[in-house]
């Protein structure tokens, strides 16, 4: 009996992370394709190249929330585009200029999640 549970568990885990593999290979095939990483003195930081950019040399945009089985922890999907033209993805536990900051966030806060086509 906990072994059906386990594989029924299992499986709901990797449909749930399909709808955030899904969204990646969406990104990537816009021209996303790099991979962000959050700096402590808020810049960004690729992951491929180790170049790193200071937070008003690029644009984020929140993409979207999703939930990740794997961490069990909610991520946040955004888009970061530099100065110098390079485009990718970053995915952290919070909403980038929010998460930075160490102010709590209203509840009356409106997520405006850009839609991808």
């Amino acid at each position: 009996m906990d072994k059906v549970i386990a594989e029924t568990n299992d499986e709901f885990c990797r449909l749930i992370n399909r709808r955030l593999t899904h969204k990646l290979i969406r990104l990537h095939d816009k021209g996303y394709e790099l991979d962000f990483g959050l700096l402590k003195n808020r810049g960004l930081c690729c992951l491929q190249s180790g170049q790193c950019f200071e937070e008003e040399s690029v644009s984020v945009t929140l993409i979207d929330q999703v939930y990740d089985f794997i961490t069990n922890s909610y991520k946040y999907l955004h888009t970061v585009e530099t100065a110098c033209g390079k485009r990718g993805i970053l995915l952290i536990e919070g909403i980038y200029r929010l998460h930075l900051k160490a102010s709590p966030v209203s509840s009356s806060l409106s997520l405006g999640f850009q839609q991808l086509a």
